[in-house]
């Protein structure tokens, strides 16, 4: 069996057509359009070598494990799949990888070979950029709103308006932030000069200026409520 006919194997396994599987990889990670016809082409054979970003994306997308599409050996399925995982056959989905707050603070840069990813709808999707991904809260600044264990899909390409929440890093800090954002008023010294504003009333709010300096890696676009899912007493509540 070709790599071609691995893939057709696997799409169909899948319940998606070529279209679909396209449209599923353009919408994955770098956001590179990818078309029907360069599907079709490689489980033809047209196309001898498939690129690995494509490779790797279309096993995460169909839920195979890289080293069976490519050489035909190994476990077929993936460990996720193994565990009893729900194969995405729903294009209304889009794949997000769901980051640690180190991977975050680096998003643009993550190794995602060590990620697992998660799915957003199509009209998120439609709406988001190429760079959007997920993070499990862990600390306790923005309870009740955000509580710890519930999940936020965070958007690097949207400006943020006054009162959205923010994923935020100081300069001076490897900590990272979830709190509302409050701009400031330019007194012509202070040109980006915002507040991050906790929930949480025992938490403090922080300032970002020319003394403390930092920058918003992200909006706010999605909060998926999961309470109790992660312990309260596991968590460290000095950190955010």
């Amino acid at each position: 069996m070709t790599i071609g006919e691995r893939i057709k194997k696997a799409r169909s396994w899948a319940s998606l057509s070529q279209k679909d599987l396209a449209l599923a990889i353009s919408q994955f990670g770098d956001g590179k359009n990818l078309s029907r016809t360069a599907i079709a082409q490689w489980e033809s054979g047209i196309t001898k070598e498939i690129g690995a970003a494509n490779l790797l994306k279309a096993a995460k997308i169909l839920q195979v494990s890289p080293e069976w599409l490519q050489f035909g050996t190994g476990s077929k399925k993936t460990l996720s799949q193994n565990q009893g995982s729900v194969l995405l056959t729903d294009l209304g989905l889009r794949i997000v990888p769901l980051l640690s707050y180190v991977q975050a603070a680096n998003y643009m840069e993550f190794d995602d070979s060590h990620v697992i990813y998660t799915g957003i709808d199509e009209t998120l999707a439609a709406a988001t950029g190429p760079h959007t991904f997920a993070l499990t809260i862990k600390g306790k600044s923005m309870v009740p709103d955000l509580n710890p264990g519930d999940i936020v899909i965070i958007d690097p390409s949207i400006k943020p308006m006054p009162g959205e929440i923010v994923l935020a890093k100081l300069e001076k800090e490897d900590t990272l932030f979830l709190r509302r954002y409050r701009p400031l008023e330019k007194d012509g010294t202070e040109s980006d000069a915002f507040e991050l504003i906790p929930t949480n009333e025992f938490w403090p709010t922080i300032t970002v200026n020319n003394k403390n300096p930092g920058h918003v890696i992200g909006t706010l676009v999605e909060h998926r409520c999961r309470r109790r899912l992660i312990p309260p007493d596991s968590l460290n509540e000095d950190k955010d």
